[in-house]
């Protein structure tokens, strides 16, 4: 590869270079990469626990029968492993930690382990990098889902919303929040002076009509109390009505900006 590259160094696979190192495979597929990896990676090999080796993972002994008779009790009290006879066999009473994750085996856990026949570790093949089109990524992303990509998507389109709104830049993500605030303070103005414009009107009737309706439908209901008075607008319920009425639909893109 060297040789090549020395050749033709603007070539793609040069991102591979740096991967290239110890005891490496490649896998070439044409199909679904994430799928692919999961075939991999699935196949592994339980392996006994090898003095001096670096334990992947805490190991430990679980409480139950060994198998060994009692003539054995005292290897097992010479490594501090609680037990007692039950029925001619030597038990374990209590879960007893062998190896600690990042530590080396011991010898002793690791003739314990092979006594009671427990293999608590496994080989398999890992899968460090994964190259696409010239590019080398981290296999994590491929665990992303369709829906954690349009949750980024949506918490960076409420970024760019925000820092439009706060330096009063106007952008796509800020603009339906710009003509909502906009509409809300035309409203305010409207309800405090004989100023007056079709979609104001259009959404005074709608919230008054709601309010009137309200007690017909309490007394229906089993006469509970209605409302007192019609609602005030304020600015979170006018900007869904503004919404609706400004853009002549159901202001749903600027629920989707602000979610």
């Amino acid at each position: 590869m060297a040789d090549y590259l020395a050749k033709n160094p603007d070539h793609p696979i040069a991102a591979l270079q740096p991967y290239i190192r110890l005891n490496v495979g490649f896998v070439f597929t044409n199909a679904d990469i994430g799928a692919v990896r999961t075939v991999v990676t699935s196949n592994r090999v339980p392996a006994p626990a090898r003095p001096g080796a670096i334990a992947p993972e805490d190991v430990y002994v679980e409480p139950g029968p060994t198998g060994c008779d009692p003539g054995q009790t005292n290897y097992f009290q010479s490594m501090n492993v609680p037990t007692k006879i039950v029925r001619g066999q030597i038990e374990i009473t209590s879960r007893v930690l062998m190896c600690v994750a990042g530590d080396k085996v011991s010898p002793t856990a690791a003739a314990l382990l092979d006594k009671l026949n427990i293999k608590p570790f496994s080989f398999g093949v890992v899968v460090n990098v994964v190259y696409s089109d010239g590019v080398c990524f981290d296999p994590r992303v491929l665990d992303l889902s369709e829906i954690d990509l349009i949750n980024k998507f949506r918490a960076g389109v409420n970024a760019i919303a925000a820092i439009g709104m706060e330096v009063g830049f106007p952008t796509i993500a800020s603009l339906p929040h710009s003509l909502t605030n906009a509409f809300t303070n035309m409203l305010a103005i409207t309800l405090e002076t004989d100023f007056d414009f079709p979609q104001a009107s259009a959404y005074i009737t709608a919230v008054t009509s709601a309010a009137a309706a309200a007690p017909a439908g309490g007394a229906a209901a089993g006469g509970a109390p209605a409302a007192d008075a019609a609602p005030e607008p304020s600015s979170s319920s006018s900007a869904g009505g503004a919404a609706a009425d400004l853009f002549g639909g159901s202001g749903s893109s600027s629920d989707d900006s602000s979610s």
